[in-house]
């Protein structure tokens, strides 16, 4: 369930509507954008995560924006609880609401901690969303990439994923293991290949890294450069300790 306060939703609400998702960064939350209407909302209320939404109180050629957190959802009842504005609980119908969210695109949003994945999130839509956070310093993306990791073990994207951010790191130990994971789960996916012969590289296992980086040229794709790259760079290492 829900941790947090509905007033601490409110300010990310209030962040949300000045600067955009980005600064909901400063509340250590990951904002993740709903796509599928009312079966993701349905599914984040469900699952006590309150949602972001936007309505347009007035009419399509004038707009009247204004952001609610939906709170509950009465289905018998037809009726849907909101705060809005300073409106604690406000009471609507599901038709109206379904009105003024409609002429908004149904945009909606919700804002959780690092250990919380939303219920309706996708494994590529989430860690497209939290690959953004990755270089800005204020989230906990490990937290986040190891909750996914949790609820999708065999997404070797994610794998990856926290893998190579253990690697910017310096936590070698940490992004082999990923990476070796990530490989045991599909051993064609070539920039888990790739990344562990680097790793295997740099650790001085070379007849290991050029085994990885050999698969990973042989799979080819958009990064078959960079893959070639790696073999060539094991390959003139042993050429190198062989000459000795």
């Amino acid at each position: 369930m829900w941790t947090g306060s509905i007033g601490h939703v409110i300010e990310l609400v209030r962040a949300a509507s000045d600067t955009g998702v980005a600064a909901t960064r400063a509340y250590q939350r990951i904002p993740y954008v709903l796509t599928a209407g009312w079966q993701s909302l349905l599914a984040e209320i469900e699952s006590g995560n309150p949602v972001l939404v936007l309505q347009n109180l007035g009419l399509n050629w004038f707009p009247n924006w204004h952001y609610a957190v939906v709170k509950g959802i009465d289905i018998a009842s037809n009726e849907i609880i909101l705060h809005s504005g300073t409106t604690e609980n406000y009471v609507t119908s599901l038709r109206t609401f379904e009105r003024t969210w409609q002429r908004a695109d149904k945009w909606a949003m919700v804002v959780l901690p690092a250990d919380r994945v939303p219920a309706s999130a996708d494994a590529l839509s989430y860690l497209k969303t939290v690959s953004y956070f990755e270089n800005q310093g204020e989230l906990d993306v490990v937290q986040a990439y190891q909750t996914a990791i949790v609820r999708w073990p065999t997404e070797v994207v994610l794998l990856v994923a926290l893998g190579n951010v253990y690697y910017q790191r310096r936590q070698v130990a940490d992004a082999r293991s990923m990476y070796e994971k990530a490989v045991n789960v599909d051993g064609e996916y070539a920039p888990a290949r790739n990344n562990l012969a680097q790793v295997l590289l740099e650790s001085g296992e070379l007849e290991d890294a050029r085994i990885h980086a050999q698969i990973a040229v042989q799979s080819g794709g958009i990064h078959a450069s960079q893959y070639q790259q790696t073999l060539q760079q094991i390959e003139q290492e042993q050429a190198r300790q062989g000459g000795k």
